[in-house]
């Protein structure tokens, strides 16, 4: 499982958490409710009690403020230095949500190559572009490619192959409308 690569930096709960925290990161919408309308959404419509994580990080995010809390996050997100844990923070990804998370994840330094391909083929370009005549995500697909083509600070390549889905082979059967970019290739693949 995951937890043989990174378990000796952070915990797949801490991972979870984390996940958690940036998936806020990028949403204001509790921050724009009065504290009474907080009260009233986090216990009656999320059933969150004192304690619950969740409820505490949406309390972290009133009391910081929306770009303090997402700078904190952000940081917490740059001092990641295992790439197999930054590919976990994708494994459950919304990719329907923002792509706050996705940006931290493709331009921290440890990012691996498989990651960025898995996020790539997670957008579904193919599909997309066939369905609304253009790719869903276009501006974090050219992230990826700009910094795949970095001549000083591309991506790394340390995962196996095994942290690439299978799900990717479906994607890319979805036919060449969009390919993956030669930039994200894996040399002997």
């Amino acid at each position: 499982g995951w937890h043989e690569y990174w378990s000796v930096i952070m915990t797949e709960t801490e991972l979870d958490q984390l996940a958690m925290k940036a998936e806020l990161a990028d949403d204001n919408e509790y921050l724009e409710m009065t504290d009474e309308e907080f009260h009233e959404f986090v216990t009656e419509d999320l059933g969150l009690e004192s304690g619950d994580p969740m409820l505490e990080i949406l309390k972290r995010q009133r009391d910081l403020g929306f770009a303090d809390y997402q700078n904190e996050v952000a940081a917490e997100l740059a001092g990641i230095t295992d790439p197999a844990a930054l590919h976990y923070l994708i494994s459950d990804y919304d990719y329907d949500s923002s792509d706050w998370l996705l940006r931290q994840i493709i331009n921290n330094r440890k990012c691996d190559i498989r990651t960025a391909r898995q996020i790539f083929w997670h957008l579904a370009p193919a599909a997309a572009f066939a369905e609304y005549g253009q790719p869903v995500g276009e501006e974090i697909l050219a992230v990826i490619d700009r910094k795949a083509r970095a001549v000083d600070g591309g991506f790394v390549t340390v995962l196996p192959a095994e942290y690439e889905s299978a799900e990717n082979k479906i994607f890319a059967d979805e036919g060449e409308v969009w390919p993956l970019p030669s930039s994200l290739a894996v040399v002997g693949e």
